[in-house]
């Protein structure tokens, strides 16, 4: 086996379309807004990537096992998404990356449009693109300072290098290690504004505003203790 396989479960046919990415980051957001935006609009699983340099992991998607590193379509085969729940250590990146691209180019890659979650305070949307797409018209604001990392590190620099235009749209976040719900609901807005994809956000809302409340209720909790709480800490 090679150390990237990109294993085709489809017909994948060559056609210039967008390739989203929603990769394993901060909040998890960019993989459980893709993931929610695929069901919902019914994408297919068209691949997965394997490999040597993989991390080890698969799993669990609607009672089946799952690689970790998958890619949708949509039906008329314009848009194409690529996501991972997985981490993928910093020396693999490059080599993921440069066999990813290789392979989109084959497909006929039009342009890349990344959602990372940013560890950030400040509400909004914030972004920047290599080409000329009007962010402020999709409610991004241009920012000029920022960061790109892991396997979009490595498709950005590929995508440099070809002339393929990209964009990473940012969703801040306080969340590091948990999935943030309510950034992923503002990843998915993006996208429909961005590609017109018509998600309806409502359960994944609804997700997030029960979760915010238990915590909430948690936090209150924590604050009231006990008697016990009171007059033995740590009881």
């Amino acid at each position: 086996m090679s150390s990237v396989e990109i294993v085709e479960l489809s017909e994948i046919p060559v056609k210039k379309r967008t390739v989203v990415t929603g990769f394993a980051g901060a909040g998890f957001i960019g993989n459980t807004a893709l993931m929610y935006a695929a069901r919902s609009k019914g994408y297919r699983q068209v691949g997965h990537l394997q490999g040597d340099v993989m991390p080890p992991m698969m799993i669990l998607s609607e009672g089946r096992p799952a690689h970790s590193f998958r890619v949708y379509t949509d039906a008329p085969d314009e848009n194409m998404f690529l996501v991972t729940e997985s981490m993928v250590q910093g020396d693999h990146a490059w080599a993921i990356g440069r066999a990813l691209m290789g392979w989109l180019k084959e497909k006929g890659l039009k342009e890349i449009l990344s959602l990372e979650g940013f560890p950030f305070a400040q509400k909004g949307l914030y972004g920047f693109t290599t080409g000329a797409r009007n962010l402020q018209a999709v409610g991004v604001q241009p920012i000029s300072d920022g960061a790109v990392s892991g396997v979009n590190a490595a498709l950005l620099d590929e995508a440099i290098r070809g002339g393929v235009d990209w964009t990473t749209v940012y969703i801040p976040t306080r969340l590091i290690g948990g999935v943030d719900y309510q950034g992923a609901v503002d990843a998915v807005q993006a996208l429909n504004t961005i590609l017109g994809l018509g998600v309806d956000t409502e359960q994944l809302r609804t997700t997030s505003e029960a979760i915010t409340k238990a915590t909430e209720a948690q936090r209150k909790q924590r604050q009231r203790g006990g008697f016990l709480d009171r007059i033995i800490p740590g009881t």
